[in-house]
């Protein structure tokens, strides 16, 4: 099997190197994990306290959309009547 650049064993060079660090293969699985810890806590509290996760979920929502609409007033970009077809003169 040969790479992309002709040499036969460029692939198996970059593989090898890739095999020899521990500190990127360590970083990879302590961020698997952690990902894996916050889906497991936000299921048991969406199982546990439905109503605490509910509520944070519309609050987050609404932060974004209060975000959103004030960077909107901010640059001036207020929103009009849509413009019809027939105002067309």
């Amino acid at each position: 099997m040969s790479s992309p650049s002709g040499n036969p064993g460029a692939s198996v060079r970059i593989a090898a190197d890739e095999r020899y660090r521990p500190s990127t293969f360590l970083a990879s699985v302590l961020m698997i994990a952690g990902v894996a810890a916050v889906v497991i806590e936000l299921v048991r509290l969406i199982q546990d306290n439905w109503h605490i996760a509910l509520s944070a979920m519309l609050g987050a929502a609404a932060l974004a959309l209060l975000i959103g609409n004030l960077g909107d007033l901010r640059h001036g970009r207020l929103p009009g009547p849509a413009p019809r077809d027939d105002d067309q003169e």
